[in-house]
């Protein structure tokens, strides 16, 4: 489980292009998760089928949990972390390995002054979808291609 309250800084790179031939061995290797034709991912949600994008853009995880309590700005404050399990839809459409996602007290985290909060998440800003942000690419080597690129992701894809 990631740390709840998250660190001061963390370090990495985001590259854009996977053009080079260190890019193209890491995705050799890599689990592929075709995107759809709106650039959606299916997934499972701690059992439940969902539709969902991948986003570094978004500093948390953004999707719609009942019952969780929602404090200022939308996002979520549980009285302790909740994990969630996610499981993106491969191109054979089995589910790839279960992704940990962990949604802490957004308050308290805020209040530590860190920057690195993989354990953030709000209510969902497209209603239906979930976002997985920032925190789906803290320890990962991740890449994005467009359609066209590959066979069997023909509207392109998401790898790790």
């Amino acid at each position: 489980m990631p740390l709840p309250n998250g660190l001061p800084s963390v370090e990495g790179t985001l590259r854009f292009g996977l053009s080079s031939a260190e890019a193209l061995a890491r995705l050799a290797t890599a689990q592929l998760y075709p995107l759809d034709a709106r650039g959606q991912l299916g997934l499972n949600l701690n059992g439940t089928s969902a539709r969902g994008f991948i986003d570094s853009g978004s500093n948390g995880y953004f999707l719609d949990l009942p019952g969780l309590p929602v404090c200022s700005q939308r996002f979520y404050c549980p009285p302790r972390p909740v994990e969630y399990t996610v499981r993106l839809r491969q191109s054979d459409a089995r589910e790839g390995p279960a992704l940990a996602m962990v949604i802490a007290d957004a308050q308290a985290a805020a209040l530590t002054g860190n920057k690195a909060l993989p354990a953030l998440g709000g209510t969902a800003a497209l209603a239906g979808l979930v976002d997985l942000g920032l925190p789906l690419f803290y320890g990962r080597s991740l890449a994005t291609g467009l359609e066209g690129r590959r066979p069997d992701a023909p509207t392109g894809f998401v790898a790790f």
